[in-house]
């Protein structure tokens, strides 16, 4: 199941440790899946969180296949289809940008290099549809890390965020978006910017100015450490604009940043 031999569970108040291994076993070696809540009457393969004790282990829900639960990261899981779709047309995309906050935050069993292997099969920018995912993927990743500290989620957003061409000029309107969520990632990792990094804020911190875009000055600012105009920035956004950056992981920047 990918779990590490000197992993530890201790006991929680939803179930004793006991059952918990018990359904598990049963699920994985006897197929039998009766009693197991999270799975009653679903008929659509799924990513799902098995909690044991304090812990929890991501398992894949096929209720079609020969073996109903298996280990979320096995080397079979690659060969899984899996499609998204927001408009008329479904496209293709990784199993795993099912995966939610808590799975990567908490799932004992979590395999970053399956994952990474993973979106390596799709064109993760094919469209704004498939960036929507990308994005929204890469920041359940920034957010599990500040859930759990676990420095491997932000290396699995890097990666993917890596994949994106930048193009020599600024005529890709996801292009700011893209850099900025890359760039938190490199500030919690402690790593510094390049030169070209640098130069694409200032000029992209130009548009935002020139077209009162408060909300992407904001988070430039932050990038920038100018917690002072980033403030301002932010006190001039609508309220449900403020409602909506409040949840992104770059405001944990700005609030680390004026802490200090």
């Amino acid at each position: 199941m990918g779990i590490k031999e000197n992993t530890e569970f201790s006991q929680s108040e939803q179930m004793g440790l006991y059952p918990a291994f018990d359904f598990l076993i049963r699920a994985i070696l006897h197929n039998d899946i009766r009693g197991i809540q999270m799975l009653d009457n679903s008929e659509t393969g799924s990513l799902v969180n098995f909690p044991i004790g304090n812990q929890i282990v991501v398992l894949f829900y096929n209720p079609s296949g020969k073996k109903k639960l298996t280990n979320a990261f096995s080397e079979d899981m690659l060969k899984i289809l899996c499609h998204f779709q927001y408009t008329d047309e479904p496209f293709p995309h990784s199993i795993y940008a099912m995966l939610v906050t808590e799975s990567l935050a908490h799932g004992i069993n979590l395999d970053p290099l399956k994952i990474c292997e993973s979106f390596d099969q799709f064109d993760l920018y094919l469209h704004e549809e498939a960036i929507y995912r990308t994005t929204l993927f890469c920041l359940m990743c920034k957010t599990a890390y500040d859930q759990s500290g676990e420095s491997r989620l932000l290396d699995i957003a890097l990666y993917i965020y890596d994949k994106y061409q930048l193009k020599p000029d600024a005529s890709d309107s996801f292009e700011p978006f893209v850099l900025i969520n890359r760039l938190q990632i490199r500030k919690r990792k402690g790593l510094q910017f390049g030169d070209v990094d640098i130069d694409r804020l200032y000029l992209h911190k130009k548009e935002a100015i020139l077209a009162d875009d408060f909300e992407l000055l904001s988070c430039i600012n932050v990038l920038l450490d100018n917690h002072v105009e980033a403030g301002i920035s932010y006190r001039s956004l609508e309220l449900e604009q403020k409602e909506c950056i409040q949840t992104l992981p770059i405001f944990e920047l700005y609030q680390m940043q004026i802490s200090k």
